[in-house]
């Protein structure tokens, strides 16, 4: 797998989970998922959400979340201060093996 610029091009589908390369200098290396703006309803409210007139609903800050917790729990993310400049597909995961 290739790292692929965040200027070329951003990942297919909102919310799924990648790798990223920030800028960083402490962990430069972070599974993320991108946000875009107001694509949905996502579950923000007004302590961390940005508030849409048009829309009557609160929703996530456009931009890149870590991930801090399993894959399945998108509520344990926190906003990326630092710049994104790449990003990569996550491997498949392991095979199940069967210890038969």
């Amino acid at each position: 797998m290739e790292w692929i610029s965040v200027e070329d091009q951003l990942p297919e589908r909102p919310y799924k989970f990648v790798l990223v390369k920030t800028t960083s200098n402490y962990a430069n290396q972070i599974v993320a998922q991108y946000i875009p703006k107001f694509t949905e309803t996502d579950g923000a409210d007004d302590e961390f959400g940005d508030y849409c007139d048009e829309k009557d609903d609160w929703f996530l800050p456009e931009g890149w979340y870590a991930n801090v917790a399993p894959v399945t729990d998108e509520y344990l993310s926190y906003f990326l201060d630092e710049k994104v400049t790449h990003w990569m597909p996550l491997p498949a995961p392991p095979k199940e093996h069967s210890h038969e």
